[in-house]
């Protein structure tokens, strides 16, 4: 029994690592398509690319380092989200369309 069990599991897990590298591949894949459109929007507007950047990894900071900060800067945080949500929904909707527009 104890036999069974423990190939039982060895099959579980090597499901999960054929699962886990087909996910692995299909964002690989996603990501090699996002790629050209984000290094033509750079070289065309390189300064509001990089600034674009260094809000973003301004904003990553805050929201990472904000554990570390008093229970009061909680607001900051609730209101950086409020700013970030609208911004993640508007590129996932660009890069949908885009998605979908390149199937034809």
């Amino acid at each position: 029994m104890q036999n069974r069990t423990n190939s039982d599991i060895r099959e579980a897990l090597s499901e999960n690592a054929r699962r886990m590298e087909q996910h692995l591949d299909a964002l690989r894949h996603e990501l090699i398509s996002v790629v050209p459109p984000v290094r033509e929007i750079v070289t065309r507007h390189p300064i509001g690319s990089t600034c674009a950047i260094i809000g973003v990894g301004m904003a990553l900071g805050y929201l990472m380092g904000s554990d570390r900060r008093t229970a009061g800067s909680g607001s900051g945080r609730a209101l950086l989200d409020a700013a970030l949500v609208p911004v993640v929904g508007m590129v996932r909707e660009y890069l949908d369309k885009r998605k979908h527009w390149r199937k034809w």
